[in-house]
This record gives C-alpha cells, sequence and structure tokens, in this order.
C-alpha cells in the first residue's frame, strides 16, 4: 500500500511528531497513469527537521523521501510542512486542488 509506505518513509526520515497521509484517489478515479487504485495523497506533517528552513527546502526534503513511490503509482502529492511551534501557533493545511478531469468547461457562445 503506497500509503502505509509514504507513512513509513516519512516517519523513519524526518520523525515527525505529527503526520497525517490523507489518501484523495477516490475523488480522481480518472487518473490515466493509475497504477494502483492510492494515487493521490494530501500529507500534513510536523517535524523539527523543518527548522529554519524555507517552504520550498522542506518540499525538497520531503520529496526526497519518497520519490520512488511515483515509480509504483503515487501520481499526485500535496503537503502542508510545519515546523511543532508553526503547528501549534497556525496550522494552516494547503486545500487539495481540483482535479482536471473535474474542471467544469464552459462552452463558447
Amino acid at each position: 500500500m503506497i500509503s502505509k509506505a509514504i507513512s513509513e518513509a516519512l516517519s523513519n526520515g524526518l520523525k515527525p511528531t505529527h503526520l497525517e497521509v490523507i489518501d484523495e484517489s477516490f475523488d480522481h478515479m480518472a487518473a490515466a497513469t493509475a497504477k494502483s487504485p492510492e494515487t493521490h495523497f494530501k500529507v500534513i506533517i510536523v517535524s523539527d527537521a523543518f527548522k529554519g528552513l524555507a517552504k520550498v527546502k522542506r518540499q525538497q526534503l520531503v520529496f526526497g523521501h519518497i520519490k520512488d513511490l511515483f515509480d509504483k503509482g503515487l501520481h499526485a502529492f500535496i503537503q502542508s510542512t510545519f515546523t511543532p511551534e508553526e503547528w501549534h501557533e497556525c496550522p494552516q493545511v494547503i486545500s487539495s486542488p481540483v482535479c482536471g478531469h473535474k474542471k467544469i468547461q464552459r462552452s463558447s457562445s
């Protein structure tokens, strides 16, 4: 299971104080590249490993731990990263984008 692999990779690599791995695949069933039923995930992760790192460096750090999972069926991954202090002060989580196959197409008049 990809969700379990994400959880294990991030737990082992970043020692989070809080970790949520949310499977959003049900909302993206038309993903043409799907190799498994688990394709789209959102992760909320709180770790001391993010202290002093800019947002892009945090994302690179997280991706470094899960990059091999894209070869196993992971298709889309959104993350919200926090230090423990940030999480305590203001835990704002990124909303997931609307999947491309669900966007409303406007008719031309």
